[in-house]
């Protein structure tokens, strides 16, 4: 049903932008163009929400393949890197060995892991962000995103994975959803644990590709 409703908006937001992007370039007064501009952060935020229902709703995997995960955590660094240096965060790739693999949606788990930095680097003003990658007995490699920012506070955090539970002014509080459903969808879990003042750490745990493989 999500996915549908998703559909349904689309199409009307595409018309708007539309006509949005044409009266921002007709001359108008200041006033009007600074209104203009409300508007459309708005349209922006509704297509973003609206993205965001259709993922959640129908986490579909494309092709999947056995990935790197040492590489698969360079290119997530390397994507979210100056969004991170903006805010004097650093961000590290700490793996175990340079050849753990795991089947899966490129795409999609790389979209799990910029989810992840992203949230930690908005939950923090400096620091540090270290992506992992550790062996978990017997057949799953666990993959973290991990920070030493403000921690969740014990009332959030006691409601993480529902819908809508945000504190970020633009959020939807589907993000943590979403990276749980694809992560789900490859046959793995996530798991979230946190402590106030000293960081947060969300972890994937994923079967190892040499497992999925033999079936």
């Amino acid at each position: 049903m999500a996915s549908n409703i998703s559909h349904v908006f689309r199409n009307p937001l595409a018309v708007m932008k539309g006509y949005l992007q044409l009266i921002d370039k007709s001359n108008g007064s200041e006033q009007q163009t600074k209104y203009l501009k409300t508007i459309s952060a708005q349209v922006n935020k509704i297509e973003h929400i609206t993205a965001e229902f259709a993922a959640l709703a129908e986490p579909h995997l494309g092709a999947q393949k056995e990935v790197n995960v040492t590489q698969l955590f360079e290119n997530v660094k390397n994507h979210m890197e100056p969004q991170a240096l903006a805010k004097s965060i650093t961000i590290s790739v700490e793996t175990e060995h340079d050849t753990c693999t795991i089947i899966c949606d490129e795409v999609k788990m790389k979209q799990v892991f910029i989810n992840l930095v992203k949230n930690a680097i908005e939950a923090m003003d400096q620091g540090h962000i270290t992506l992992e990658a550790k062996e978990a007995a017997p057949h799953y490699f666990n993959l973290s995103v991990s920070d030493n920012g403000p921690g969740i506070p014990d009332h959030i955090f006691n409601q993480l994975g529902q819908p809508f539970l945000t504190t970020k002014p633009n959020g939807a509080g589907l993000g943590l959803l979403i990276c749980k459903k694809i992560a789900e969808a490859h046959g793995g879990q996530l798991m979230v644990d946190s402590e106030v003042g000293k960081g947060t750490k969300v972890t994937v745990s994923l079967l190892k590709s040499e497992t999925v493989e033999r079936g």
